[in-house]
């Protein structure tokens, strides 16, 4: 008997709706991963601004371990006088002026600026009679700044920036020291502000929760997160009085990273 054999069928090919099914899954999965990365992105970076708080932090620890006292956050000359009197009792020449709560730190932290590269600061002169000459013998900066983010300020000063990812950042690192008997001024509300160049005047903040100062007899470093803008509110752990702009800051006393992340 003469054996027969099948043809083959022709592979079957996917239809239209197969392939929509199709399309569409890997739609989902790319919009997953993507959003996945974005988070995972924004993380990292806020992640890297609480770390260089923390650097800015144990800067200014050792600055006290040097001079007796935290730096001055310059929103009080009178202050400012006392604590430089205090740090170069020898000092007989005039203490630099036009300082405010974000150059002040930058200055106290970096020292004065190299004659020939006003963004290389080159910490103090070892001079105890001018500690703020140029002379060959220095004290080191305490603090290593990224001659990149430092910018111009008020009065000209220097002021530093988060790296945020923005090319022209506006809104610098804000440093406010508190007053001898543990408070940073009279009242929330009629305390000394730093005013940006865009956006709400930035003030120390104060926790309703425990009626005080946050960080009361020490210092608070302030940055206003990756949208470059500081909130209106200053009182911590306040949801109901933040704005959109408060969520994502990020500064020296947060617990998670953002103001956001240490809400009740």
């Amino acid at each position: 008997m003469e054996a027969t054999f099948k043809k083959p069928a022709p592979p079957r090919g996917f239809t239209l709706v197969e392939m929509l099914v199709v399309v569409a899954i890997i739609a989902i999965l790319a919009g997953l991963i993507t959003a996945a990365a974005i988070r995972a992105r924004t993380t990292a970076r806020q992640a890297a601004i609480k770390l260089e708080i923390d650097q800015l932090a144990e800067a200014i620890g050792a600055y006290k371990a040097k001079f007796g006292d935290y730096p001055p956050d310059f929103t009080d000359p009178a202050a400012v006088q006392r604590h430089f009197a205090k740090a170069f009792p020898r000092c007989k020449a005039a203490i630099p002026t036009g300082y405010d709560a974000a150059s002040g730190i930058v200055f106290c932290l970096g020292g004065m600026p190299d004659p020939n590269n006003d963004k290389k600061l080159t910490g103090f002169s070892a001079n105890p009679e001018n500690p703020f000459d140029n002379s060959p013998s220095r004290i080191e900066p305490f603090f290593d700044f990224d001659q990149r983010r430092l910018g111009t300020g008020k009065a000209r000063k220097l002021v530093y920036y988060p790296k945020i990812g923005k090319p022209d950042p506006a809104s610098p690192y804000v440093y406010f020291r508190s007053r001898p008997g543990g408070v940073y001024g009279p009242r929330p509300e009629r305390t000394q502000f730093f005013e940006p160049p865009e956006g709400s005047k930035v003030m120390p903040y104060y926790d309703a929760l425990v009626e005080d100062w946050v960080n009361p007899k020490g210092f608070q470093i302030l940055s206003a997160g990756l949208d470059d803008r500081f909130g209106s509110d200053n009182n911590y752990r306040s949801d109901e009085k933040y704005d959109e702009s408060n969520y994502d800051d990020i500064h020296s006393f947060c617990e998670k990273t953002t103001l956001e992340g240490d809400l009740p």
